[in-house]
């Protein structure tokens, strides 16, 4: 059988486990995996955890050394003809013990009939496409009293997850494990792909695919909210605070033109570092860069003197750039709304005021 197998079952090359336990279990994850929008509970996003742990080999010197677009994973002839990618993996490869097979092998079964949606980039455009399982569950078997398992991954499937299209992530496995909440888990893991600048504004519908699945979850921010971002905030915090993890984040609604309906236009989304508060020569180069894009937005859309905008934008600070984006959008509002209503403004005065009073409250 032509499958990828780090460790077949049917040969002597076994690898045993460590026996020394370490704090830290960091595995690559590629943004295709950690971007899908699917139902999996927290069981379940371990157990794909662990696949991707089994498929490091191939990940890293396959996929993203080789930079790898969907559609280019290299096939064989036999791999083509049966539609589908085969691996084959130890039950101890998941991490469960002994006496929870029988849980594990209802875990995979119950990922065999669940959809998923991939993404993939056309262009500059993130498209999803959709699939009514990540994988097939071929074979429960044994080899020398040892119990594995086939997995097929239909080929449409595998060229998808198996690109650099939305890059790729670190992410520690036994940090996952401390997670109680499906909606920390898949937070932590999705946020190392699409937060890795810092800051990004995302609708609600997509905040929902992402932790829920569907976006249609809840109709009223509230139960967003309560169900799914406080409790995954806080869990988050929680690690972070003991050191566990290295980040978290923070989030804020925003209503355009503060006009509050069942759901903000937006959901701003903070990525909160402890290397931001730690600081090091990588991360001091980043602030002096944001300085200097926020002095050039001072002078260019505002008006504010360049001596003014460059003593301003000093002020800021790696910890409050989220909180200077939502600020901004505000402002920007009632910029606009005082221009639709011929209302006389100075923005240049009025931005600056602002900025003072934005950056007295921060501490800075």
């Amino acid at each position: 059988m032509d499958s990828i197998n780090n460790n077949q079952p049917n040969g002597e090359n076994i690898l045993t486990p460590a026996t020394e336990e370490r704090p830290k279990d960091v595995i690559k994850i590629l943004g295709t995996w950690g971007l899908s929008y699917n139902t999996y509970n927290s069981a379940q996003l371990l157990v794909l955890l662990m696949i991707l742990k089994y498929l490091q080999k191939v990940i890293t010197e396959q996929v993203i050394a080789q930079k790898l677009r969907h559609g280019n994973y290299p096939k064989s002839a036999e791999q083509i003809a049966r539609k589908a990618i085969y691996i084959t993996m130890w039950l101890k490869d998941f991490s469960f013990p002994p006496q929870h097979y029988a849980r594990l092998r209802q875990l995979l079964l119950d990922m065999s009939q669940q959809p998923i949606a991939i993404p993939f980039k056309q262009g500059e455009a993130t498209l999803y496409m959709r699939f009514p399982r990540l994988f097939e569950v071929k074979q429960f078997a044994y080899s020398k009293g040892r119990p594995y398992v086939h997995l097929a991954f239909p080929l449409g499937v595998w060229d998808l997850l198996m690109s650099c299209d939305k890059g790729y992530a670190c992410i520690d496995i036994n940090a996952v494990r401390m997670m109680r909440s499906e909606y920390s888990r898949k937070m932590y893991v999705s946020m190392q792909c699409w937060l890795n600048r810092g800051i990004a504004d995302m609708y609600p519908a997509k905040v929902m695919l992402l932790l829920k699945g569907s976006e249609n979850a809840y109709t009223c921010y509230g139960e967003l909210e309560n169900h799914v971002l406080f409790i995954a905030h806080q869990e988050l915090k929680r690690l972070y605070d003991k050191r566990i993890i290295d980040d978290y984040f923070d989030y804020t609604p925003y209503y355009k033109d503060n006009i509050k309906h069942s759901l903000p236009t937006h959901i701003t989304f903070k990525l909160q570092k402890r290397i931001y508060l730690e600081g090091d020569d990588e991360t001091n180069e980043e602030l002096r860069g944001l300085q200097a894009q926020l002095s050039v937005k001072l002078r260019i859309i505002y008006n504010v003197r360049p001596e003014k905008a460059d003593s301003m934008s000093k002020r800021l600070r790696l910890s409050d750039v989220g909180d200077l984006h939502t600020w901004f959008l505000h402002r920007d509002d009632r910029i606009r709304q005082c221009k639709m209503h011929n209302r006389p403004m100075n923005p240049a005065g009025y931005i600056v005021n602002g900025l003072n009073g934005f950056f007295a409250d921060h501490g800075c």
